[in-house]
């Protein structure tokens, strides 16, 4: 009797579940250049919620044999996310170190299933470490470029189905072996293609060559008087730097390249670009990013470098050739940086930069840890000198860019309060709560705790033995969450617990990059995580929303560097479409806006310098193509005539040199080397201001007297002035006060 009760109530369920079809997708509105379809929004609430069982089986695998051979290679790889066939579904590769890099085809509804063998890829035995989605032939799909670590980067070229075949002619192959680390891709040069620029950390460190008794100072560099050589071989892998009175060794990395797309291929054009004055320098590359920094159209440049090599901020002239952003407009830089984004973060219209360092949160383990020596403090004249420090920096663009407007930066990571976010990698610019400020994700983490002084003193005085390397396992792990931190309003930030959801759990996640996964208008997150099963992430944020897709013209066909922007009664949001540019990571090329009022307009710079204006709607997808307009000229508008003339005076300021702090070890500050100084005062009663400039040790003050052909130098005597070192000086009542 139970059974047959039942039996018609399991039928009936059967029935009516098959009866529940889903319902059929919304339609595209078809509206003259751009289209639009509505967006499914479900309810939730603003953050991340991890998500299991999407078929994303990817682990981030490597032992810790691998580790000691190597250390490099916990710097970890990276994700990324593009439509690799055309379905209008995001996919996502994950690169793999030990384990296999992998391909997953998005299905639809959280489901991805695994096509690298069918797609063509094959990675056997090789330390995949960056990637990045760039269309690199203009067929309007999505190609594939890997760097590797110990070994040449790829180009992966798509057919448009989703199968890859590798371009033995890319650049990056016939460069050979390499420490590649992220990809960045931009149309440098102006003629719709993409080109590419990748940055190289170093195959292997001198610290996994040789054994440490070998690579003392005194075993590799060689004194004679006053000047310091590296010995053979270590000149491969060492220079020497003398600064002030102390002899400092530096370890090369290795030089970064720059790929431009011609109509027969890629070619190495990084010394034509640069203005190099020797060889290509050997940085530590770990990422750099393709950003218009200065707002004339074209893409410029930042590349971030680990230790004491400087961060480069590179500015293009439209044709592809760069000079250095001049040294006054960012006034210091991160010490260790690990990656760079960008985003207007107080809404004035310009791009802000974040970047990302390794400065702990917690007191305590500030107190346990020991970085790189200080940067020597320049003194007061140095002006050529770009310190270094040892946290992150938000610098916050001060000036409104363009052709005739030089851009300055502000550093202010200490007043927006994100200036420590643990030993940091990836750093992704979003807006996740969707209320027109954009918020701020960092992935953290890292195998060993390098700077711990524990375990660097337990180890400081033993004898290393053979396997030397084998010495890294003794450092503690460095297990860490995920940081995320929400803008408050443009005018700080406030760290969101457990990383807004990304953040559940401590661990060491390396590269993260977006896409909207489930087609919902918002963006979503896949983190590679080192040892752990790969982290995706739903964003269930159910706040109004606009996405936006490009689709442009020539070889450009995803409006990469393109700048958004949609304006309503509540101000400007700015968004920019990228190409890689993430540490190890490229996201899916999408803008995602606020909807913050039922309608807005939105404006599309195309790279091309082409426009595009709209108005655009709550909850619905754009898909926008470039106008087919003729091309505005560059030219950009002749300077403004300068207000002031510069007329050279004869003096010259003298300042005998000694070291103070020899003297007195204690001192903050040169005090020696204050520089000139000046006062303006009328000396001779004739009713026009004279200028005195005052001496330093073993100088001469100089006095010039102002009259109808301007400053004369008068007789010093006659002031009853003397060469002494002056602290100061004044003028008053025509008398010289110093």
């Amino acid at each position: 009797m139970r059974i047959s009760t039942l039996r018609p109530l399991a039928v009936f369920s059967v029935l009516l579940t098959a009866c529940q079809a889903p319902s059929p997708p919304p339609e595209w509105v078809e509206e003259g250049p751009h289209r639009s379809v509505e967006l499914r929004v479900s309810d939730g609430r603003p953050g991340f919620r991890p998500v299991a069982g999407t078929g994303i089986d990817f682990v981030g695998v490597l032992s810790d044999t691998a580790f000691v051979a190597n250390r490099h290679r916990v710097n970890g790889a990276g994700v990324a996310i593009g439509d690799v066939d055309g379905d209008g579904r995001p996919d996502v590769f994950l690169a793999g170190l030990e384990a296999d890099s992998r391909l997953y085809k998005n299905l639809g509804a959280w489901w991805f299933e695994d096509i690298s063998e069918a797609s063509g890829i094959d990675l056997s035995g090789v330390y995949n470490t960056g990637a990045a989605f760039v269309d690199t032939d203009g067929d309007a799909d999505l190609d594939l470029i890997l760097t590797v670590l110990d070994g040449p980067s790829l180009l992966m070229v798509n057919d448009g189905t989703g199968s890859f075949s590798r371009d033995l002619t890319w650049p990056g192959w016939t460069m050979g072996p390499r420490g590649g680390t992220t990809i960045t891709a931009a149309d440098v040069d102006g003629d719709t293609d993409l080109d590419v620029y990748v940055t190289n950390y170093k195959r292997r460190t001198v610290k996994d060559l040789y054994h440490p008794s070998q690579i003392t100072f005194e075993e590799t560099v060689d004194q004679q008087g006053n000047d310091f050589r590296v010995k053979p071989p270590y000149d491969a892998h060492y220079r020497v730097e003398i600064q002030g009175n102390r002899v400092m060794r530096y370890e090369y990395g290795e030089p970064d390249a720059l790929m431009i797309n011609t109509p027969e291929g890629f070619v190495d054009g990084t010394r034509d670009a640069f203005p190099f004055e020797d060889a290509i320098p050997s940085d530590w590359g770990l990422a750099a990013q393709f950003r218009d920094l200065d707002g004339d159209g074209d893409a410029d440049l930042y590349v971030c470098n680990d230790f004491e090599s400087a961060d480069h901020v590179w500015i293009n002239d439209g044709s592809g050739v760069f000079s250095r952003l001049p040294t006054l407009s960012i006034r210091h830089t991160s010490q260790s940086s690990m990656a760079v984004d960008g985003a207007d973060v107080d809404r004035d219209g310009d791009l802000d930069l974040f970047v990302t360092e390794m400065l702990s949160r917690s007191h305590e383990r500030r107190m346990r840890q020991v970085g790189n020596p200080p940067p020597i403090i320049p003194g007061v004249g140095e002006i050529a000198v770009r310190p270094q420090v040892m946290h992150n920096t938000l610098l916050m663009a001060r000036s409104t860019p363009g052709p005739t407007w030089p851009i300055e930066y502000a550093e202010t990571a200490h007043a927006f309060d994100v200036h420590a976010s643990e030993w940091s990698w990836t750093a992704l610019f979003m807006d996740v709560d969707l209320d027109g400020w954009e918020d701020l994700l960092i992935s953290t983490g890292h195998r060993y705790d390098a700077m711990d002084m524990d375990a660097q003193n337990s180890m400081s005085g033993r004898r290393s033995g053979a396997n030397w390397t084998e010495e890294l396992l003794e450092f503690p792990r460095l297990d860490l969450k995920n940081v995320a931190f929400r803008n408050a309003g443009g005018t700080h930030f406030v760290e969101m617990e457990d990383g807004w959801g990304i953040g559940g759990i401590a661990d060491v996640t390396h590269g993260m990059a977006y896409g909207d996964l489930d087609g919902d208008g918002d963006l979503d997150i896949v983190a590679n995580r080192l040892n752990a099963p790969a982290g995706v992430y739903r964003n269930d944020t159910d706040a109004p929303r606009i996405a936006v897709r490009l689709k442009g013209r020539g070889q450009n066909a995803f409006g990469i560097g393109a700048r958004l922007t949609m304006t309503d009664e509540t101000g400007t949001q700015g968004r920019d479409i990228l190409a890689g540019g993430h540490y190890l990571s490229g996201s899916d090329p999408m803008a995602v806006f606020a909807a913050l009022s039922d309608s807005a307009r939105l404006h599309v710079a195309w790279p091309s310098g082409r426009s595009t204006m709209l108005t655009v709607s709550a909850n619905r997808l754009y898909e926008i193509t470039e106008p087919d307009s003729p091309v505005p000229s560059r030219t950009p508008s002749p300077p403004p005539p300068p207000v002031y003339e510069a007329r050279p005076i004869p003096f010259t300021h003298q300042d005998a040199f000694f070291e103070d702090r020899s003297r007195q070890a204690l001192l903050t500050r040169r005090l020696s080397q204050e520089g000139p100084h000046a006062a303006v005062g009328d000396l001779n009663a004739d009713g026009m201001p004279d200028l005195v400039i005052g001496t330093g040790g073993g100088g001469q003050p100089g006095v010039f007297i102002n009259g109808s052909g301007g400053l004369a130098a008068a007789d010093i005597s006659a002031y009853r002035v003397t060469g002494q070192d002056w602290a100061g000086v004044a003028v008053t009542e025509g008398r010289i006060v110093a």
